[in-house]
């Protein structure tokens, strides 16, 4: 976050800060993705984007993972070495939309069991996320600051929120 922080001209803890510092919560996840001979009847996941802050994935060596990118899905190309960097929501809003929410889905193979593990992370439910003051100097706010845990439930919730 740091260098995201930095590549906005803030100083480098202005985004996790944003997020709420040391009370920043880290969630991971195992996620099995069973194999689906029949592919035209599930996804793994939908495509959607995070509603958190940021995601670290590291993921077996089966391909799965795909990204939004210039009008189509391409699959994003990782090894047992790397750790796929995903921007969220809250970054997206803490920056006023200078960074965009990573749009996502997940595909099953036919054949092999994947494996994911996703690491969240998010404010605590209470904290406040909104533009970053130093962001909307110049600009108007994009976005209304939220409670997380009420901009969870709406996004969980599939209502609108701004």
């Amino acid at each position: 976050m740091g260098w995201l922080s930095e590549g906005l001209g803030l100083h480098r803890d202005a985004l996790k800060e944003g997020l709420g510092g040391e009370t920043v919560e880290y969630l991971m996840k195992i996620i099995f993705y069973p194999p689906c001979p029949k592919l035209e009847l599930l996804y793994g996941a939908p495509h959607h984007t995070d509603l958190n802050g940021i995601t670290f994935l590291i993921a077996d060596e089966v391909d799965g993972l795909q990204a939004y990118q210039d009008n189509k899905w391409v699959d994003v190309k990782y090894d047992d070495s790397s750790i796929v960097v995903i921007i969220a929501d809250q970054i997206k809003r803490m920056s006023n939309g200078r960074y965009k929410s990573g749009e996502h889905r997940v595909t099953m193979d036919t054949v092999r069991t994947r494996l994911s593990w996703p690491v969240f992370a998010e404010p605590n439910l209470d904290h406040v996320v909104g533009p970053l003051a130093e962001l909307v100097i110049d600009d108007a706010p994009k976005f209304k600051p939220y409670v997380y845990r009420e901009y969870k439930y709406l996004k969980m919730n599939k209502l609108p929120i701004d």
